[in-house]
């Protein structure tokens, strides 16, 4: 049994323990962004959010660990919107959590990890939103300042080592989804630092871009339709040519030359599916994938339902477009239906997309990684 197998079993576990302290309490335990519970107006409007913390281990990593999940953020949080039902109303937006956070901010690109540069981000946020706190980012580079920018070293087995916050992610009720989630991440974090140890650094995807594309995703989540950077678009010849051909004079282990024919949407100039985009970005990631010789099975519930929807087949992307089709088909069918009565996240269930197992070569490209190991 790999570390990856024992890690989401005792995640079981804990959310089983979880749920039975619940029910014995007299409570529902409810794995979503916001309450979808009918409620009265005077509660309170609960948020609940997965967090996920990336280690790193000196500033070269956090400046480009941080700076790609900045850039991937749209096409992320479409896939992980969970939140489209709110007090027993279905909502406008696929993650009514993402548009009703108070405490939700863009990433600003960090050129350099450094007390001047942070304190430049700062002042901007100070400027545009009143605060300074680099916490409240939908990506905190910050979880452990002190240690980050003072230079202190973390001991062998830190238990609260430096790490990059993901603030952005909906509750998720699959452990599936959740464990497909974190690989995508670690691979993220793979190529932030094979960039740090070569000393590349990535070009700047304006704010306005990413902000609008957010607001996109969190609207429409995987049906959302995203906006290419106009600089990204004039620039991409020649990045092709010249970029990608000089960020692989050294090639390492990862199988740079299959990742220098993978772009992201912005490289194409033309607007694009959220879901394709996702897929575009993941297409990117594969070396490090399959550097960790990840099977094929462990990514279907995250790029199934996309991959599907590439090739022009009607489906369901993740879990807000399940729970949208859910609630329709039962307000259709049964008028005055309560939530609560079918609402149930108990882990020992069966997860929803666990399926999947049985449509394998509907994505033959991912299918490769179970059988190719690290460089081929």
């Amino acid at each position: 049994m790999n570390q990856r197998n024992i890690f989401m079993q005792k995640l079981s576990y804990a959310v089983q323990a979880l749920n039975q302290a619940a029910q014995a309490a007299g409570c529902q335990l409810v794995a979503a962004g916001v309450n979808p519970l009918a409620t009265s107006d005077a509660e309170e409007h609960a948020l609940c959010a997965d967090l996920h913390f990336i280690e790193v281990f000196d500033d070269g990593e956090i400046e480009r660990i941080y700076n790609l999940f900045r850039q991937f953020l749209p096409e992320l949080l479409a896939m992980s919107t969970n939140s489209p039902i709110l007090h027993g109303e279905l909502q406008k937006d696929a993650s009514a959590r993402m548009r009703d956070h108070p405490q939700s901010f863009l990433p600003r690109y960090l050129s350099e990890f450094s007390s001047v540069r942070i304190e430049q981000i700062k002042r901007m946020m100070r400027k545009d939103y009143a605060l300074s706190d680099m916490r409240y980012m939908d990506v905190n580079p910050l979880n452990q300042e002190e240690k980050l920018l003072t230079g202190q070293k973390g001991t062998f087995l830190d238990p609260v080592p430096p790490s990059v916050e993901l603030r952005f992610l909906d509750a998720q009720c699959s452990a599936s989804f959740i464990r497909a989630q974190m690989l995508v991440f670690q691979a993220i974090s793979m190529y932030g630092r094979s960039l740090a140890r070569r000393g590349f650094r990535l070009p700047t995807l304006e704010d306005q871009n990413i902000d609008e594309n957010k607001a996109l995703a969190y609207k429409d989540g995987l049906t959302a339709i995203f906006k290419p950077s106009e600089r990204w678009g004039r620039r991409s010849d020649k990045r092709q040519k010249e970029g990608d051909k000089r960020e692989n004079q050294k090639p390492e282990e990862h199988g740079e030359k299959e990742r220098q024919g993978a772009f992201s949407f912005h490289d194409h100039g033309k607007a694009e599916l959220s879901s394709t985009a996702l897929l575009m970005d993941i297409e990117r990631l594969l070396p490090y994938l399959r550097s960790i010789r990840l099977p094929a099975m462990e990514l279907f519930p995250l790029v199934l339902g996309p991959e599907l929807r590439r090739k022009g087949k009607t489906c369901l992307g993740n879990y807000a477009e399940l729970q949208q089709y859910l609630f329709y088909q039962q307000q259709q069918q049964f008028p005055g239906f309560s939530l609560s009565s079918r609402w149930n996240c108990s882990a020992t269930q069966p997860p929803i997309f666990s399926v999947i197992s049985t449509a394998r070569r509907t994505w033959r490209r991912l299918a490769r990684l179970s059988s190719s190991g690290p460089g081929s």
